[in-house]
């Protein structure tokens, strides 16, 4: 797993809204350090790779559940389309004040099913991200696949994690594009199963959740102009 620190513009902040939601009235600025691996060496980047995110790289706020019973009650995740390798997770996180520390997270890779999240494609379990600060620091992880795997047409980006102590960044005014969803457990007073973070939140352009690919390599000459179409 590789790490970035992301440092806000500045700013104070302040509390949201009750229902485990942590609100900040600030815009953070992204500035990235240099890219880690777990073991502190700096990681090879893959031929061809892109970072594939809806968000614009400044959050105003960031989302937990309140209750995340196993096996992925309380997931967050992002859409994405197009036919690629996906090599790893990116997740932009927060921690608050005095919250736990070095927790563990699943993340996942799923099939598009009716435009939620459905199959699962591939699971990296037990993840313990060590990049979470807190605010108004943002750290991001990015969880290597170990094989990548390959998606076609809509496909879908998140994590779970084992214990309420990490929010997952929110951008509300960016330029959209993003599909946030939660996974809502039965009895938190909300429909059941995959749902939008606005049902909960408001109007939410994108979370930070997005994934490493890889370009495929294109049999005859490809312009840029049908590359970029084959993502968004």
């Amino acid at each position: 797993m590789k790490t970035t620190i992301v440092r806000p513009a500045g700013g104070d902040s302040r509390a949201l809204r009750a229902w485990a939601v942590i609100f900040v009235g600030l815009v953070c600025a992204l500035t990235m350090s240099r890219p880690l691996s777990a073991g502190g060496q700096p990681e090879t980047e893959r031929d061809r790779q892109i970072l594939l995110m809806h968000a614009d790289g400044t959050y105003e706020t960031g989302y937990i559940h309140s209750d995340m019973p196993p096996p992925d009650w309380g997931a967050f995740a992002e859409k994405y389309e197009g036919s690629v390798l996906v090599g790893g997770v990116v997740l932009d996180l927060i921690r608050p004040q005095g919250g736990m520390e070095n927790t563990a997270i699943d993340v996942y890779i799923w099939s598009d099913g009716g435009g939620q999240p459905s199959s699962v494609m591939a699971i990296v379990r037990d993840v313990e991200v060590t990049n979470v600060p807190y605010w108004p620091d943002v750290g991001r992880n990015v969880v290597n696949l170990g094989a990548p795997v390959w998606v076609e047409g809509a496909w879908w980006v998140g994590f779970w994690e084992h214990d309420m102590a990490y929010y997952i960044a929110a951008d509300l005014d960016g330029p959209g594009g993003g599909t946030p969803m939660m996974k809502i457990p039965p009895g938190a007073g909300y429909p059941t199963g995959w749902q939008s973070v606005d049902l909960v939140w408001g109007p939410t352009a994108a979370l930070g959740i997005g994934a490493e690919v890889d370009l495929p390599t294109p049999a005859e000459p490809t312009t840029w102009g049908s590359i970029k179409a084959l993502y968004r």
